[in-house]
């Protein structure tokens, strides 16, 4: 459950059934848009880099609704430049649209990931998958560096591929938890293990490894 605070996104969880006896617990936020209701659409592209004003229904087009969509969204060329960023995007990244649309993705990129997943790309213009998903570090202006989940999904304009739509999550909170939790247990002046649900060993430490006088690949 949530409540909204006029001009801000709300936030809720909610218990979802995936199936029989199975549920999800589901958090999302919303956000109202103006301009009217939304009746349905996609992008459409007027040439190499440019993002067309295709109308969804007779009321909003598809820019008045992600550029007030409470999320990260970003449209790609089919080379994996920015062709649109919505200003939850920017505000991520601390960079303009501008900014974002003129600049080369390994910019943007840590030096470590790739700027660019053209074979996911290439997968999802012939048809071989639906979507696909990939963690990366972004690089801010002021030196921060940002965790990105990307869920990346192919557009299509009069049936043939157009952009990648990217839905962006920040996961810096979350790399970071597991980085000092990892650290933590590297550390400890005690024996430390993890098991999976099966029983299975998938993580110990080197002081555990010394008690029970085994190498942590064995």
């Amino acid at each position: 459950h949530g409540r909204g605070i006029p001009g801000r996104p709300a936030r809720a969880t909610r218990d979802f059934g995936r199936g029989p006896g199975e549920w999800a617990a589901v958090r999302w936020k919303a956000q109202r848009i103006s301009g009217g209701p939304a009746r349905g659409g996609i992008p459409g592209g007027r040439g190499p880099g440019k993002v067309g004003d295709v109308p969804l229904g007779d009321e909003v087009s598809w820019r008045t609704l992600l550029d007030q969509a409470a999320g990260p969204v970003a449209l790609l060329d089919l080379r994996g430049w920015v062709a649109y960023a919505n200003p939850a995007m920017c505000g991520m990244l601390g960079r303009t649209a501008v900014e974002l649309v003129r600049s080369d993705p390994r910019d943007l990129t840590h030096p470590d990931d790739p700027a660019v997943d053209a074979a996911a790309i290439g997968r999802l213009v012939d048809g071989a998958a639906d979507s696909f998903e990939v963690e990366k570090r972004s690089l801010r202006p002021d030196g921060r560096v940002i965790w990105a989940l990307l869920t990346c999904s192919l557009i299509r304009t009069a049936g043939e591929p157009a952009f990648v739509l990217a839905q962006v999550h920040d996961v810096t909170e979350r790399r970071e938890a597991a980085l000092r939790w990892q650290r933590t247990v590297a550390h400890a002046p005690i024996g430390m293990a993890l098991l999976d649900l099966e029983g299975r060993w998938t993580e110990v430490n080197d002081r555990f490894c010394e008690l029970v006088g085994r190498r942590r690949e064995e």
